[in-house]
């Protein structure tokens, strides 16, 4: 065999510098090997816990939890959360004793390795230095972290941000509704108003000024072009697209789970869900068990917006969702299916007298500057019930016309809009949720949540006239 030697002639040193690589090769992988022992005892006792809870009757999940998977790069078994058991998972992968996840490479850097591992534990403690996931339209998004200066383009992910006790002075600017809402978002009343997604109208220029390292964007198409640009003007952004939940409620908990992954609020994340689902599992478990016929019969419009022109809910859209679940029946549930026009439409006023509803909600009331006066909310409430023809109707005759804020009747907000279901559920089945305080859901939401502290019921109104009235 024919040996050649290094340029300086130092072929032993060569060998000495194999030699050494070798060992430390070795070591890691005993290292590596012993590490994984050592998890399994505790991983396997973790898994049975998981297993004994899921087994429990008196454990509450639903079917979005069961087919639910955290779309983060990392989550290697693919469920619900990144823990330890990702970190075992990780290991069998690179071990060859498990096939490869769609999420397994946690650094996303296109092979399975010790980095993997190093970053799974990293996003569990909540010290990584960038996290890779999938936003609601399926890009793959890298946020570095930690992220110092956010616009959040949405009331939604910004009464997220407070929700989860995410900083809320890293929010450098602020879109059009949250800037008009100063009674709710008090402390973001003097920050840039960038735009409005309504009107089509953005600041560019002032986006591009305020350089944000992460910017927060719906993720329907007709916001595309305003993701492009913030993108050609912002270099470096990470520009995440959310879908916000409307008419799905597992797409809701997919975007708070991902901020709160974002913005090192896991744990408040989860608080946050776990208070959405509890008032709403509750409700469900009542109202499921009603028949077609126990169901009062439910048109919501808008009279406030739009003069002279009445828009409704189909099926796929929050409002539907939340009548529902409260109970009743959506009346326009199957309008505009077939055309494939989904989600809000006009009618025909003809229309909802042809179907006589026994139950009118009209958007309108809620967060407001100053607490609207009793002749106020009448004169918005006559429109509905003076519009030609509706006072036939056996909502009208039997005064069961109420307002109600659109922001917690699940078209304004996904976030609130369990408490839409509990009053809801409150004014269609009062008998069944004779122990359901709506106002005292609504009021710990506020001050466990949102840190504000305006009484409920003495500051704002969101249901006029009261159902008991």
């Amino acid at each position: 065999m024919r040996v050649v030697e290094s340029a300086n002639g130092n072929l032993g040193g060569d060998k000495e510098k194999v030699k050494t690589k070798t060992l430390a090769m070795l070591e890691i992988a005993i290292m590596l090997c012993s590490l994984f022992l050592v998890a399994l005892p505790t991983i396997a006792a973790q898994e049975q816990n998981q297993a004994m809870q899921k087994a429990s009757g008196s454990t509450i999940t639903t079917a979005s939890e069961d087919d639910y998977v955290l779309g983060v790069y990392g989550n290697a078994n693919e469920d619900d959360t990144i823990d330890m058991r990702d970190l075992t998972y990780e290991k069998l992968i690179f071990f060859g004793k498990k096939p490869e996840t769609e999420l397994a490479d946690a650094k996303y850097d296109g092979k399975i390795n010790p980095l993997d591992f190093i970053q799974i534990k990293l996003i569990i403690v909540g010290k990584e230095k960038e996290l890779t996931f999938l936003d609601s339209v399926d890009r793959i998004v890298t946020v570095n972290k930690p992220v110092e200066r956010i616009i959040p383009f949405s009331s939604y992910v910004t009464e997220v941000m407070r929700s989860i006790k995410a900083p809320m002075d890293k929010i450098v600017a602020v879109p059009e509704d949250v800037a008009k809402s100063k009674a709710f978002f008090q402390e973001l009343a003097n920050l840039p108003n960038v735009g409005s997604g309504y009107t089509g109208t953005y600041d560019y220029e002032k986006i591009a000024e305020l350089q944000p390292d992460l910017f927060i964007l719906y993720a329907s198409s007709l916001y595309d072009e305003v993701a492009n640009k913030v993108e050609s003007i912002v270099p470096g952004v990470a520009m995440v697209r959310f879908s916000f939940g409307y008419d799905k409620e597992e797409d809701y908990i997919d975007w708070v789970r991902k901020l709160g992954y974002i913005l090192d609020k896991q744990d408040e994340a989860e608080e946050l869900i776990d208070f959405h689902r509890g008032v709403i599992d509750e409700i469900k478990s009542r109202t499921e068990a009603l028949s077609e016929n126990e169901k009062p019969r439910v048109f919501y419009t808008w009279p406030s917006y739009f003069p002279g022109t009445y828009y409704t809910h189909n099926r796929f859209s929050g409002v539907h969702n939340t009548i529902v679940w409260a109970g009743g029946v959506n009346i326009a549930a199957d309008l505009a299916v077939e055309t494939g026009k989904t989600g809000t439409f006009t009618i025909d006023p003809e229309w909802p007298l042809e179907q006589d509803p026994e139950i009118i909600l009209g958007a309108g009331v809620g967060y407001t500057e100053d607490k609207p006066t009793e002749a106020e909310m009448e004169t918005l409430r006559d429109k509905i019930i003076n519009q030609p023809g509706w006072g036939y109707m056996t909502a009208v005759k039997n005064n069961k016309v109420y307002l109600i804020d659109h922001r917690i009747s699940g078209w304004g907000t996904p976030m609130e809009q369990f408490i839409g279901t509990a009053y809801m559920a409150k004014m269609f089945h009062p008998n069944i949720f004779e122990d359901l305080d709506p106002q005292a859901i609504h009021q710990e939401y506020l001050t466990r949540f949102q840190s504000l502290d305006p009484n409920v019921i003495e500051n704002w109104v969101f249901i006029y006239p009261s159902p008991s009235e």
